[in-house]
């Protein structure tokens, strides 16, 4: 049924662009003017849906950086290696998930660099900072085995916090800061990396696992691996897994969509829209995912129109233009509209008082 769907809009994309006529650029009839088609394609003032408790995106980044700078204090205090473990771990989970989500949503939306809610420099000084924090929280283990040997339970899920959280970093970095040939292999070997936390007991850490790696291999000259692990875009999503697993189904769309597949691709967002409704309860969490949905349609026709000849009389053009207007009045029309985030790039599997016996659970990565 859900490939019967995909067909059935595929084919009424495909109708839309035989019977549209006419290349010319689109005509404001407010001025009179012609805009170049590239202008059409621009969705003005959007920006990431707010967060709960933050006044924009630099109070979130700040927060989160201020918040993880008081751990890395703490965890200097303290004369207790267990404490100074948890403590260090903790920041870094919390500069990952929250500082390092605006940059991580931007990248998956296909954000241009005027929209970009962070710099690069930021982002580079966030995982440097991790990085850092890290290091110190390996040797603090190191302190931990030499002089005062915990329950084993609590050494190796602490162990295991340590080796997610790195993954995750080595992947970050790679997706962020690396996008040029020697990048390609640094994300081959995050990609390999992360591949160790598909099989994480919560779904939550396996499905962030996925989509970073998802988005590395997305790289690739030959896509299949990336779509191979990311699955259908419209099959139902597990609820514990979002909205990693969503933003999973936007990115399949973009692959397809830069490997030639780009009828698919509209065809699928199209259904995806409508399937928003049945996978979001919050009404601003389905109005902000319908819109990012719509976004990643606009970006997918942009580069289409902009792959093609540009002979004045092309239809496929002309639809590209056109459908992109249609698309933008629609769900864009509204001042500063919003986009749904991730919220968490990825998900907190830390505690800054984690000193006691613990059993291996749901935040940790197993074996």
């Amino acid at each position: 049924m859900i490939e019967f769907l995909a067909r059935s809009v595929a084919g009424a994309v495909t109708l839309a662009i035989g019977l549209s006529t006419g290349g010319a650029p689109a005509v404001d009839e407010a001025r009179g003017e012609q805009r170049s088609a590239a202008a059409v394609f621009d969705v003005p003032s959007v920006r990431l849906a707010p967060l709960k408790g933050h006044e924009g995106e630099s109070a979130r980044t700040s927060s989160a950086a201020s918040r993880a700078n008081e751990l890395a204090v703490q965890a200097s205090e303290t004369t207790d290696p267990q404490l100074r473990a948890s403590l260090l771990l903790h920041a870094a989970n919390i500069v990952l998930a929250h500082e390092l989500e605006p940059a991580c949503t931007a990248k998956l939306l296909g954000f241009s660099s005027s929209q970009l809610p962070v710099t690069e420099a930021q982002v580079q000084d966030a995982l440097d900072r991790v990085d850092a924090v890290l290091i110190r929280a390996d040797s603090a283990l190191d302190d931990v085995r030499a002089n005062s040997p915990p329950p084993e339970e609590w050494l190796e899920a602490t162990s295991q916090r340590l080796t997610t959280l790195g993954a995750f970093a080595h992947g970050l970095r790679a997706l962020l800061l690396q996008d040029d040939a020697a990048g390609l292999e640094a994300s081959q070997r995050a990609g390999s990396r992360l591949a160790a936390l598909l099989e994480h007991s919560r779904p939550d850490v396996a499905a962030a696992a996925n989509l970073w790696q998802s988005s590395l291999r997305a790289r690739d000259s030959d896509p299949s691996r990336a779509l191979a692990t990311l699955g259908l875009a419209l099959s139902e999503p597990e609820r514990t897994a979002m909205p990693y697993v969503f933003f999973g189904k936007l990115l399949r769309c973009q692959i397809l969509a830069s490997h030639g597949g780009q009828v698919t691709a509209l065809a699928l967002l199209t259904q995806l829209e409508e399937m928003a409704d049945l996978w979001f309860d919050d009404a601003e969490d389905r109005a902000g995912a319908v819109r990012a949905i719509t976004f990643v349609e606009i970006n997918v026709l942009r580069a289409w129109h902009d792959g093609m000849p540009a002979a004045p009389d092309s239809p496929e053009r002309a639809w590209c233009v056109e459908r992109a207007e249609k698309l933008i009045a629609e769900r864009f029309a509204e001042e500063a509209p919003t986009l749904l985030r991730l919220s968490d790039a990825i998900p907190i599997i830390t505690s800054p008082k984690d000193t006691g016996p613990v059993q291996i659970e749901k935040g940790t990565v197993e074996d």
